[in-house]
């Protein structure tokens, strides 16, 4: 089922109305009652143990691949300067992904650029949120929201002195790498503060599992944040900040992850000096007053990735600007009868983007979306329900054909949790989404689009996701067990892809068409989770069984045509059955060692002219220790790969060519046996 379209041609709202329409739902004096129920307050869930930034600090991670082991529902794979993330079998792209409110931008040549690197020291959180989207996620969550957030002074400073920081460096063997990071904040006021960090990391070419090195993955890191944070000490809180990141090496040009000649080694004619930039800009503002109608959240930012081709002085930009404003009003609290407890909330708002791709010779293409959304939730005892409504303009102009597509949707979603037990919760849920403009291809292919190419999509791309499964928590053996199982499905309609003449070399070659693809593709699974939290243990374990259906339907998809599989695999990805049990002890309050298991399990369902993949078992250990009465220094021990395995991740993407079949061994393989040993000194 599509969302429902509606049939305008330009965007019935601009930033005067979305102001007014937000503000009107704040407009209410401060001392007027929501409703004549007794009060009570619903707190918000803590953030648990061996997930988000502490498990960066676990696997003294260097790069985004360690934030996300743990857990069997997200997966990130490719090289450094073309990593991917997939959450439930849906690749990035499709995902609603941001750092401080700020949207991220696409894929710029083949795919560089969409997934850009940050450095893990500088992460408060890393939130990674699959499933149905509710109304106020934002534009073309069709995977989920992925949400960065990065630390600010108040992280850092301790409050009797004014200031604080930290140091960090770690050592890795399967790289020689080397990462150094530091963070300096100050607190001039008590309602004022100030960061400034920076980190950098150096890695040559990484050694396989069983010893082989692999050419041309080495890079150069580098991360530089600022961060300006000031409230008012009651009600008002602004972050201000700049991020940028750097990474470069003589790395593979080609659409896969591996390049390849008739003798299985690297052409070196496809290798070349490349630069990859990205320069984040965000304002964040919250206004949390005491009367319940008002919680205005407001974001503003810029977004720039740029790739360059330091040989041939060839590259391209994605220049996005965004902005968020919304309020969420406290409608009632008090009680519901049989439901007990309760709060409504009523969330009203909208959001703005718009993303100009630029080559040497001027502008691409230019994509503007435009949001407004009204989300209401009910919390109680027993029962959760929430719905929602998103209305979405869109239109890509396409500058060398002097071409523009204009789209309206409509998208719902809600979801119903029912509290069998004061611990357990059933719930189901439904959620739909549209973008439109492809999200598959990179901006490098949009450089060839000229009078020659019919613009023959007339339906914007669509999503619907469901989801329906049991959580509960319960008391044991002195701590807390946990367990949860979901059922998934999204079914993507109407994908944009690119129709092009020879099915090779696609960056060299005018696309004849931009289509919609008239297989539906579908991912469906279910995941099912269980961990146990004591006082000096945490351990978890998950599953996830998916698989992706639509690719063998059609011709489009065929051996033949690896111009449509290389854009497909930018969409989905299929990977065999994982297993991940993530585990910490505490043994002594000076010393803590960690476990993490992650199982695969052979793929057999691929995309049409991609072979069968192998499964593969991956061990990690971790170990953290403070000297006696050095509170302030941290030491960590961790290897990843333990057995070192070789293999290859199945989210991996080869070098296509028509007619022909990937074998498992063509796909590039990840690093082998990597011992780490960092430190982190605070002050």
């Amino acid at each position: 089922m599509h969302p429902r379209q509606i049939r305008t041609i330009r965007p019935l709202f601009t930033y005067s109305s979305l102001v007014a329409l937000v503000t009107l739902s704040a407009a209410v004096k401060a001392d007027d009652p929501p409703a004549e129920l007794p009060e009570v307050l619903v707190e918000p869930p803590e953030e648990t143990e061996g997930s988000g930034t502490e498990r960066s600090a676990r696997q003294q991670s260097h790069r985004l691949h360690d934030l996300f082991r743990g857990d069997s529902e997200t997966h990130v794979s490719g090289p450094r300067q073309a990593q991917r993330l997939y959450l439930r079998g849906i690749e990035g792209s499709q995902t609603q992904i941001t750092i401080d409110g700020a949207r991220q931008g696409r894929d710029l040549h083949n795919h560089r650029g969409g997934l850009s690197g940050i450095d893990p020291a500088f992460l408060r959180r890393a939130d990674a949120e699959p499933g149905p989207p509710a109304a106020d996620d934002g534009h073309g969550a069709t995977g989920g929201s992925v949400r960065f957030e990065t630390i600010d002074a108040g992280d850092l400073v301790d409050p009797e002195t004014g200031y604080g920081g930290f140091a960090r460096g770690v050592r890795g063997s399967a790289a020689d790498s080397l990462t150094t990071s530091a963070a300096g904040a100050i607190q001039p006021t008590d309602r004022v503060g100030l960061l400034v960090g920076g980190s950098y990391t150096s890695l040559d070419d990484y050694r396989v599992g069983g010893g082989d090195i692999k050419e041309y993955t080495g890079y150069d890191d580098r991360n530089l944040l600022l961060r300006l944070n000031a409230d008012d000490g009651h009600n008002q809180r602004v972050r201000l900040g700049y991020e940028e990141n750097e990474n470069r090496g003589e790395l593979p040009m080609n659409a896969g992850d591996r390049v390849r000649g008739a003798d299985g080694h690297i052409r070196e004619d496809d290798i070349a000096d490349q630069r990859m930039v990205r320069e984040t800009t965000s304002l964040n503002y919250e206004y949390h007053p005491e009367t319940r109608w008002v919680g205005l959240e407001f974001d503003l930012y810029r977004n720039k990735s740029e790739w360059e081709n330091r040989d041939d002085d060839t590259g391209f930009l994605s220049d996005g600007v965004g902005g968020r404003l919304a309020n969420t009003a406290t409608l009632a609290r008090g009680s519901l009868g049989p439901l007990g407890h309760s709060e409504n909330r009523l969330t009203v708002g909208g959001d703005l983007y718009q993303d100009t791709g630029e080559a040497d010779h001027g502008d691409i293409l230019t994509y503007d979306a435009q949001g407004l959304f009204v989300q209401n939730r009910l919390e109680s005892e027993r029962l959760d329900l929430s719905f929602g409504l998103r209305g979405d303009w869109m239109e890509t102009d396409y500058e060398q054909p002097g071409e523009s597509v204009d789209f309206s949707e409509l998208s719902t979603n809600a979801r119903i949790g029912y509290w069998a037990t004061p611990s357990t919760e059933i719930f189901a849920g439904y959620g739909e989404s549209a973008q439109g403009r492809s999200e598959t291809v990179a901006l490098h292919l949009d450089r060839n689009i000229d009078t020659e190419t019919r613009i023959d999509y007339d339906e914007p791309q669509t999503s619907t996701t469901a989801e329906a499964g049991i959580q509960s928590e319960q008391p044991l053996a002195g701590g807390y067990l946990e367990l949860s199982g979901t059922l998934f499905r999204t079914d993507i309609d109407d994908l944009i892809l690119y129709e092009y003449e020879r099915p090779t070399n696609l960056g060299r070659q005018t696309p004849q068409s931009v289509y919609n693809l008239d297989e539906q593709i579908t991912t469906e699974g279910y995941t099912l989770k269980a961990a146990w939290r004591g006082e000096d243990l945490y351990s978890a374990l998950s599953f996830t069984h998916d698989k992706v259906r639509g690719l063998d339907s059609g011709n489009a998809l065929g051996t033949s045509r690896p111009d449509a599989r290389q854009q497909l695999v930018r969409t989905v990805g299929p990977q065999g059955d994982r297993l991940v049990w993530d585990n910490v002890y505490q043994l002594h309050p000076a010393f803590q060692v960690g476990y993490t298991l992650k199982m695969v399990a052979d793929l057999e369902r691929v995309i049409p002219g991609d072979g069968e993949r192998d499964g593969y078992n991956i061990h990690d250990v971790q170990m953290r220790w403070q000297p006696p009465g050095e509170t302030d220094v941290t030491v960590y021990f961790v290897v990843h790969n333990l057995f070192d395995e070789e293999y290859a991740g199945h989210t991996a993407i080869p070098q296509y060519e028509a007619g022909e079949t990937v074998a498992d061994s063509d796909y590039l393989r990840e690093p082998g046996r990597d011992m780490r040993l960092g430190a982190k000194v605070q002050f």
